[in-house]
């Protein structure tokens, strides 16, 4: 099937007028829309490859949604959506540029499933043409274009969502239920694990070619347009720094916002990240094991994240108390175990007390469709303004990383000594990595040490090089692409 080519103007002559259109977003709304109507709420899908696929799926089950224009920047995607059968409401409309999206008046709100890049530009750009915005995880690329996102969803008067759908999980809903009834102390630590097995991405010799169909200027899009110098064009993007967070940004977004949903911490007070890209030589630049140290003053909370399996030749991973992904939090009278198919919190005897069967968030979607309908922000489950927070400490942990030095394990003992949580995922390395042929004593992580958080503010105030670290809390943008200052 052929892609229908987008209405009105022809591209080039739309990209030219860029300047005069829709790049004057960064002051005020373009198009503003009519709200939705109280049958249904028109939906807009930009960035389809994979997680948009996904989240194309879910709102078939949305009874008043409805999907009327998906968009991305390779016409083979936006074909193969259009041929796919599992999609019954009918055709929906195509376009290569979210600029035209913005324009249209049936679109009441816009997805934004994009490389993350992307995702605080998009949101930004979307809230000022007067749609509706449910942005994934990370919800921002940097940290100062994560706060212009908050002051955005917080001041143009429409439901604004992120897409960490674990806020909408029954299992975690339950337990905060529960925890209401009961008094189970003040929390003494958490420490949160995803050992996700991936693959090298491989190592290219120069510069790849990319497909006609694929509008690379768009892709590029705030980023300077420069060669490709990955394999894999989509996805690989992850853990390339211009267009992507690592693993700490992409599966570490969900475990750092889950337990800010369950204890209510902000902005931590001091970070502490240390790993590397160890065994792949490839093109990607983000670690593939990572440990990430966050003091909330309260207590402490661990992120581990690995990427390698248990041994060479092994299909499956290391694990944690008995599970490869999940958040356990230390409360003084007992522990919870937090996973998507179940939450379950234990007495001191290691007893189960309560458990709550989870669905992955698999509302989230009708969760947002319902405060746009009600046109109630207060019923989101996953406000976007307070999600940038999580995605701020993903990326203070990122920038910490990325302006360390080469440590030890002993060094790195010496720094943690009296984290015990932190202590005892460090210890579990070497013998994981030892599997690999990495002998303990020549084993180097990238680590900065402590960096002290300025209050309210995600920015290094003290510490190893925190200067460095603050180099990377906001980049450079493209015209028309720049992310506008908001406040």
């Amino acid at each position: 099937m052929s892609v229908r080519r987008p209405r009105g103007l022809r591209r080039r002559e739309f990209l030219s007028a860029a300047g005069s259109l829709l790049a004057g977003c960064a002051t005020a709304p373009a198009v503003l829309t009519q709200g939705a109507t109280q049958d249904k709420v028109r939906f807009a899908i930009v960035g389809l490859n994979q997680r948009g696929n996904e989240l194309r799926r879910a709102l078939e089950l949305v009874e008043r949604a409805q999907v009327s224009v998906l968009c991305d920047v390779d016409q083979r995607i936006l074909a193969r959506e259009l041929d796919d059968p599992r999609f019954t409401r009918g055709k929906p409309a195509v376009e290569t540029d979210l600029r035209r999206v913005l324009e249209r008046s049936d679109v009441d709100a816009v997805i934004v499933a994009t490389p993350n890049h992307w995702h605080a530009l998009a949101g930004i750009w979307a809230l000022q043409a007067g749609k509706h915005v449910y942005v994934e995880k990370p919800v921002s690329h940097s940290l100062w274009e994560g706060e212009q996102l908050a002051h955005a969803a917080l001041r143009y008067g429409k439901i604004a969502q992120a897409g960490t759908q674990n806020r909408s999980d029954e299992g975690l809903r339950g337990f905060r239920e529960w925890r209401a009834t009961q008094d189970l102390g003040a929390v003494r630590w958490a420490h949160a694990v995803w050992y996700r097995l991936r693959a090298p991405i491989g190592k290219v010799s120069g510069p790849q070619p990319v497909a006609p169909e694929i509008d690379h200027d768009l892709f590029c899009g705030p980023r300077e347009v420069g060669p490709v110098l990955r394999r894999e064009y989509h996805y690989d993007w992850h853990w390339q720094w211009p267009f992507g967070n690592g693993e700490i940004g992409n599966l570490g977004a969900h475990p750092l916002d889950d337990l800010r949903a369950l204890t209510g911490v902000g902005l931590p007070k001091r970070v502490l990240c240390a790993g590397a890209r160890l065994l792949w030589e490839d093109d990607g630049q983000t670690p593939n094991v990572s440990l990430s140290v966050f003091d909330y003053g309260a207590f402490p909370a661990v992120l581990e994240l690995r990427n390698l399996p248990l041994a060479p030749g092994l299909d499956v991973g290391p694990s944690f108390r008995g599970f490869g992904s999940g958040l356990v939090v230390r409360f003084e009278r007992g522990w919870l175990m937090a996973q998507r198919a179940e939450t379950r919190f234990y007495d001191e005897r290691g007893q189960l007390v309560e458990s709550w069967r989870g669905d992955a968030g698999r509302h989230h979607l009708r969760n947002f469709t319902r405060a746009i309908i009600k046109n109630d922000p207060s019923l989101r489950a996953a406000p976007l303004e307070d999600v940038v927070t999580s995605s701020a400490t993903c990326h203070l942990a990122n920038n910490a990383w990325r302006a360390g030095r080469e440590s030890t394990l002993d060094e790195l003992r010496e720094q943690l000594w009296g984290v015990d949580p932190a202590l005892s995922a460090l210890d579990s390395l070497p013998q994981h990595l030892a599997a690999h042929g990495i002998a303990p004593d020549k084993l180097r992580l990238r680590a900065g040490g402590w960096l002290e958080v300025a209050p309210e503010r995600a920015r290094f105030v003290a510490g190893h090089n925190f200067e460095a670290a603050n180099l990377f809390a906001k980049e450079e943008y493209r015209a028309p692409f720049v992310v506008p200052q908001l406040g």
